[in-house]
């Protein structure tokens, strides 16, 4: 029964491919009457399609989202009444390399898809079981309130998130049944990795011309990694190697689902930039409007770079006399004003700090070096070459440690750039000008709230780094010399790259002795979510074991554990969820809580004013308390080795 469960939902998947991304972004490109190859036909029509039927499910949630379905519907039907709707043949030369690019695929997709439901057992691995669950709880919120109210705050609005992938999986969910578990962990993974990868072959084939070197781009696309490992071999074993020098690396991307399908739309708007350059026809450039314009609601920090890709080609083309960009910027101003300018957090602002990243790093990770010690005693002495000694090593500790093998590709790059004249060109311009943006802003600034997280967009730094490492690597192995070097070159490079990947798979027991969320538990949500009523908040008490005096609420409130909320598919009155919101009250929420667990730990009832001011439906806790069974407005509904869930009823 599981499996036919399994079966149906993977083509009820296979058809919400078809009809909801790839039909309506074809369609687009047959309007605009655009030629494209098989790769780029694939690649193209399904993102387009995505950020088309995203766009569409964000218009009629105002109104209500089942309207998104006869629409979308129509387009599909208007697109095949077009004539070559249908992909053109694959060249028989790319089949091989598509292989290997849809192995290197299933790989990356690894760290989502060895979680999620398997049949009763539910599995979560690392940092799934926080920012996984977040993505599980927002899903649920989309799927039930629109706008959204923050899962965790019950009654509290949602602003300053992009929150888009949460909606397209929400609505792919309420269209075609799928739960959102198989959605978040399973089916979009494999999708976003299968783009991923043909994205990052079809763009830097088309520029290099050579499918070797887009397969060697897509390898460090893909699984790029730091020199991390050099420093666990110099016995600094507690160090990761994925992240030692302050930048996670390629391999996790999916674990950060916007980050990862933010790619793609990167990968989407650089396609189309080239095509317009080899084309010189001004309809390549009206997608890029969906691109620009919708990003920051995918993914804020991809939105900033695209915005500063349109910039650059909008003032590289008015010198030229061609003033469509600029209508084009302007369209996707007014897209992005529509979407995030109405949920952006106007607190929100970036804040002067500069080379913070290279100083977290020796601070935190490079602690041998007495960063802050040398620091105060250049500083206070006035030794000026000490402290530009101390900062350079701290720059170059960091690029380098970051970069990886990835370096010696890059410099091949740069010297390929000022040797031949066919890389020297405007699409040049705008993908080197986004990728130092990426890498300049977190260099110089932090943002408000989670002040460091702004390192994200040197995530997309290395990814640029990747795609010119492939081609860096490639051209020198495409020389002519005995092919025993070449094979040697080769593994040595892919060896040296891939360590962080080891560690990664190893560290997060993928295969062996996952952590399990315990069945009692998921026995206790599966009663929560038989109540379909997803506004029926969810209030929880913090277990016996918890000091109330010692203001221990704080701590119990972050590492409490596995959400009921997510997994009950309910909203809660307040559940830790490892983002910054402006108006959630947490502070006020948790002293309600902690007043209701003290009632509860005594021999008197919990009064029900105290009660009222949660505004929740159910309580759930872990302990047996005796001053809940004497409250007159709580019922014992379910009970088992694990947990008690109570009704709240208030007579009238």
């Amino acid at each position: 029964m599981l499996i036919l469960q399994a079966i149906l939902e993977l083509l009820l998947f296979l058809i919400a491919i078809v009809a909801c991304f790839y039909l309506p972004g074809k369609y687009i490109l047959l309007r605009l009457k655009l030629s494209t190859s098989f790769l780029e036909d694939i690649f193209l029509s399904s993102v387009l399609g995505i950020l088309i039927s995203t766009l569409l499910f964000y218009i009629t949630s105002y109104v209500t989202w089942v309207l998104a379905l006869p629409i979308l519907l129509l387009i599909d039907v208007l697109s095949i009444r077009e004539k070559n709707w249908l992909p053109q043949r694959v060249e028989k030369k790319d089949i091989r390399y598509l292989l290997v690019v849809g192995i290197f695929g299933l790989l990356f997709a690894l760290p989502m898809i060895t979680n999620g439901q398997f049949g009763t057992t539910l599995r979560l691995n690392g940092i799934n079981l926080w920012d996984g669950m977040w993505h599980i709880e927002l899903i649920n919120e989309l799927r039930a309130h629109f706008p959204p109210e923050i899962p965790g705050y019950a009654g509290v609005k949602m602003t300053g998130y992009h929150f888009f992938y949460n909606l397209l999986l929400a609505r792919i969910s309420n269209l075609f049944f799928i739960p959102p578990l198989a959605l978040l962990f399973h089916f979009f993974p494999i999708l976003i990795s299968s783009l991923w990868g043909l994205g990052v072959y079809t763009l830097i084939f088309n520029w290099t011309r050579k499918r070797s070197i887009a397969l060697w781009s897509t390898f460090f696309s893909f699984f790029g990694g730091s020199f991390g490992f050099i420093l666990y071999l110099q016995g600094h074993t507690k160090l990761s190697i994925n992240s030692g020098y302050g930048v996670a690396q390629s391999f996790l991307s999916q674990q950060n689902p916007p980050y990862a399908f933010s790619i793609l739309l990167i990968l989407a708007f650089l396609l189309l930039v080239q095509k317009f350059y080899e084309t010189k026809n001004n309809n390549w450039l009206v997608p890029i409007m969906l691109c620009v314009g919708l990003a920051t609601m995918f993914k804020v920090y991809a939105g900033m770079l695209l915005i500063v890709g349109i910039i650059v080609l909008a003032i590289i083309e008015l010198l030229k006399r061609n003033f469509f960009p600029v209508l084009v910027g302007f369209a996707s101003l007014l897209l992005l004003i529509c979407t995030y300018g109405l949920f952006a957090d106007p607190n929100s602002k970036l804040i002067w700090a500069p080379l913070w990243p290279p100083h977290k790093m020796l601070e935190d990770s490079l602690t041998w070096y007495g960063y802050t010690e040398k620091m105060y005693t250049y500083t206070k002495l006035g030794v000026i070459r000490g402290i530009i000694e101390t900062e350079w090593y701290g720059i170059y500790t960091f690029f380098l440690g970051n970069m990886g093998t990835r370096i010696i590709g890059f410099f091949l790059f740069l010297f390929l750039l000022f040797k031949n004249k066919n890389y020297r060109s405007p699409f040049t311009i705008i993908f080197l000008t986004m990728s130092v943006t990426a890498i300049g802003i977190p260099m110089f600034f932090i943002q408000s709230g989670k002040v460091f997280e702004i390192i994200q967009l040197a995530w997309y730094f290395l990814f640029f780094c990747g795609l010119l490492a492939g081609i860096g690597i490639g051209k020198l192995l495409s020389l002519r010399f005995h092919i025993i070097a070449k094979l040697f070159l080769g593994a040595l490079l892919i060896v040296a790259t891939i360590p962080g990947i080891y560690e990664d798979l190893k560290g997060n027991n993928f295969f062996l002795n996952q952590p399990i969320v315990s069945q009692p538990f998921l026995n206790a949500t599966y009663f929560l979510s038989q109540d379909k009523n997803y506004d029926n908040t969810i209030l929880v008490l913090p277990p016996k074991e918890v000091d109330l005096e010692k203001d221990n609420i704080g701590k119990w409130y972050i590492d409490g554990g596995p959400h009921i909320i997510g997994f009950a598919n309910k909203n809660g009155y307040v559940s830790y969820i490892n983002h910054t919101f402006p108006n959630t009250a947490i502070h006020e929420r948790l002293a309600v809580t902690a007043e209701i667990t003290r009632f509860a730990r005594s021999n008197n009832p919990v009064p029900d004013d105290i009660l009222k001011k949660t505004g929740a439906q159910y309580l759930y806790t872990t302990s047996t308390y005796p001053g809940l069974m004497k409250t007159l407005s709580l019922r014992l509904v379910f009970q088992n080795e694990y947990s008690s869930i109570y009704t709240i009823n208030f007579a009238k």
